[in-house]
C-alpha cells in the first residue's frame, strides 16, 4: 500500500485540473466571416496570428482611437503568447469604448489568463452590466467561477444562460457538464452527455474523455483509464485527459504508469502545482525519494499556502529519517490547514520519534478529534501515553479499540503489550491470542504472543510463535532477541547464540537510527 494517505486522497478525480476549454472562437462569436484567401487557410496559426496582429497594427497606425482595431490585435497577440500586450490593447479598447460589452468581455478574458481573478469577475460582470445577454461574459465567468473554487450555483446558472444565447455551443455543453457533475447533479450531466453523443462524431475524443471522467466519479478507475487512454489515442494534445489519466493511476496505485504519465507534464507545465504534487507522490511510492523530495519542494514554491505538499514533504523526509526536518516542515502544514487529518497524524509520529511526547500527544488527539473511527490515531496516542508513564490512558485508549474495532488486531496487540508489561500475563495471553486469530500474518502479534508464553513457561510454542514473527519481520533485532531467549531456555545453545549475533549485527546497522510508531517492544 503506498502513502495515499499523503494528501488529496478524498480529491483525485474530482474534476479535470487543466482547465477543459474548448473555444470556437474567443471573440465575435456568431460572426460571419469571409473566406480566407489560399494562402491563408494553409499558414500555420502562429503565421495567421502574426499577420493579423501586423494588419491591426497598420489600422493603429492610421487611426490610434480604433477600438476594434486594438481588440483585433489583442486577440493575435493572446494566440502569439504576448499576454501582456494583448491585456494593454483590451484595457485601451475598453477605455475608448466604454459602452462596448464585448471590449468588457475581452478584457475579462486576458486578465483570466494572466491570473488576476478578483479584476477579470469584475470586467465580465462589467460586460453582463452593459449587456445582459453577452455570451462570452456569461461563458468567461462561469468558466472563472468552475475553475476557481466559487460559488457553483452562480457557475451553473452562467453557463446554461451561455447555452441558451448559443445552444450550438458544445463547449459550453461540456464545462456545463463539469459542472454537474461537481455538484453530485449526474441526472443532468448525464443528458448533456447523451446531447453531445448525438451531435459530435464518434472519433471525438472529448466523448470517450468524457466518459472516463464519469467512471472515475462512480469508482471504475479501470474503466476511466482505459476511457482516457482512449481520448489521448484520438487526440494526443489533450491535456487535461492527460491530467486525468495521471490522476487515475495515483489513485489505483499504478505508481510507474502514473510517473510516466505526469513526468512528461510536470516539465510541459511547470507552474502546474497540482501536477508537480501528485508527481511528488507518484515519485514517492515508486520508491524515488530523492526525486520525490526535489518535486515535493517544487511544489511548495509552486503554492506556498497549500498545506498538501508539506504533508508530502514531510512524510518523504520521515522515510528518510529526518524526523526534525520533518517536525518543521509538519508543523507548517497544520499552522496552514489545521484541519488536514494527514498532516496532524504525520505531525504526531514525527513528534514521537523525536521524543516529542507531549508535542505528539497533542497532534494525536487533533487528528482524533477530526476522525475518532480512525484506528492509527489512537492507536499511536496509546502508545504515546504509554511511553510517557501515563499507563491508565494508554490502556483505556487500548480498550477503545478493542471495542470500537473488534475485527482489528492492532487494539488487542496494544493491550496484551501493555497488560503483560505490568506483569498480568493471565490477562494478556488470552488478548494477544485473540490478536494472532483476527490477523495471523500481523508481525507484532506473532512477537507479543511469543512473548507472553516464554514468560509463563510455554517455551515450545513461544518457540514456534517467535520463529514465525523472524520471518515475517526479519529485520527485527526484539523478534531475533525473544527467540534467542526462547532457544536458549529450551537447551538450544548454539541456535541461540546465531540468534544473538544477528541482533549484534542489527543493532549496529541501526545503533544511529530512531524507531517508528510501533509498539513499545521490550527487550
Amino acid at each position: 500500500m503506498g502513502i495515499m494517505a499523503a494528501g488529496n486522497r478524498h480529491r483525485i478525480l474530482n474534476c479535470a485540473l487543466i482547465p477543459l476549454l474548448f473555444f470556437s472562437s474567443l471573440f465575435h462569436l456568431g460572426a460571419q466571416e469571409k473566406e480566407a484567401p489560399h494562402a491563408e487557410r494553409f499558414a500555420s496559426p502562429t503565421a495567421r496570428a502574426e499577420r493579423a496582429e501586423a494588419e491591426a497594427s497598420a489600422r493603429l497606425r492610421e487611426n490610434p482611437n480604433n477600438a476594434s482595431a486594438l481588440a483585433d490585435r489583442g486577440e493575435a497577440r493572446l494566440r502569439l503568447g504576448k499576454l501582456d500586450e494583448a491585456v494593454q490593447d483590451f484595457r485601451q479598447a475598453a477605455a475608448l469604448d466604454p459602452a462596448s460589452a464585448d471590449s468588457q468581455a475581452n478584457l475579462a478574458y486576458g486578465l483570466w489568463r494572466q491570473r488576476r481573478l478578483p479584476e477579470a469577475l469584475a470586467a465580465a460582470q462589467a460586460a453582463l452590466a452593459r449587456n445582459a445577454d453577452q455570451f462570452s461574459a456569461h461563458y468567461y465567468l462561469g468558466l472563472m467561477l468552475l475553475q476557481s473554487g466559487g460559488e457553483l450555483e452562480q457557475a451553473i446558472q452562467h453557463l446554461q444562460r451561455a447555452l441558451q444565447l448559443n445552444p450550438e455551443g458544445t463547449d459550453v455543453r461540456f464545462d456545463l457538464l463539469t459542472a454537474y457533475r461537481r455538484k453530485g447533479d449526474s441526472v443532468r450531466a448525464g443528458l448533456q452527455l447523451r446531447f453531445l453523443r448525438s451531435i459530435l462524431p464518434p472519433n471525438d475524443a472529448r466523448l470517450p474523455y468524457i466518459e472516463g471522467l464519469f467512471a472515475a466519479d462512480h469508482g471504475r478507475l479501470s474503466t476511466a483509464i482505459d476511457r482516457f487512454r482512449q481520448a489521448l489515442a484520438a487526440e494526443p494534445g489533450l491535456t487535461s485527459a492527460r491530467q486525468d489519466l495521471g490522476l487515475a493511476l495515483v489513485q489505483s496505485e499504478r505508481w510507474q504508469e502514473a510517473v510516466d504519465v505526469l513526468g512528461p507534464l510536470a516539465k510541459e507545465y511547470p507552474e502546474s502545482h497540482t501536477t508537480a504534487y501528485f508527481h511528488a507522490l507518484a515519485l514517492q511510492n515508486s520508491q524515488r525519494g530523492a526525486e520525490a523530495e526535489q518535486e515535493a519542494r517544487r511544489a511548495i514554491r509552486l503554492a506556498p499556502e497549500a498545506a498538501d505538499a508539506y504533508t508530502l514533504l514531510g512524510i518523504i523526509l520521515s522515510a528518510r529519517g529526518a524526523y526534525t526536518d520533518a517536525r518543521g516542515t509538519l508543523e507548517t502544514a497544520v499552522r496552514l490547514d489545521p484541519k488536514s487529518f494527514d498532516a496532524q497524524l504525520y505531525l504526531g509520529r514525527a513528534r514521537y520519534a523525536v521524543r516529542d511526547l507531549t508535542g505528539a500527544s497533542e497532534a494525536f488527539q487533533a487528528a482524533l478529534a477530526l476522525k475518532p473511527e480512525e484506528v492509527e490515531p489512537r492507536f499511536f496516542l496509546a502508545t504515546v501515553l504509554e511511553a510517557a508513564g501515563d499507563t491508565a490512558g494508554a490502556l483505556e485508549q487500548y480498550r477503545v479499540l478493542t471495542r470500537a474495532r473488534p475485527q482489528d488486531a492492532r487494539g488487542f496487540v496494544g493491550l496484551g503489550n501493555l497488560l503483560a508489561k505490568q506483569g498480568r500475563l493471565d490477562e494478556a495471553v488470552p488478548v494477544l491470542r485473540q490478536a494472532r486469530e483476527l490477523d495471523p500474518q500481523n508481525f507484532e502479534a506473532a512477537l507479543a504472543l511469543g512473548r507472553g508464553l516464554l514468560r509463563t513457561g510455554q517455551v515450545a510454542q513461544a518457540i514456534n510463535l517467535l520463529q514465525e514473527a523472524v520471518h515475517l519481520g526479519p529485520d527485527s533485532a526484539d523478534a531475533h532477541y525473544q527467540l534467542g531467549l526462547a532457544l536458549r531456555r529450551a537447551g538450544r545453545a548454539l541456535e541461540a547464540a546465531g540468534q544473538f549475533a544477528i541482533v549484534d549485527r542489527l543493532n549496529e546497522q541501526y545503533r544511529n537510527q530512531s524507531g517508528g510508531m510501533g509498539p513499545p517492544q521490550e527487550q
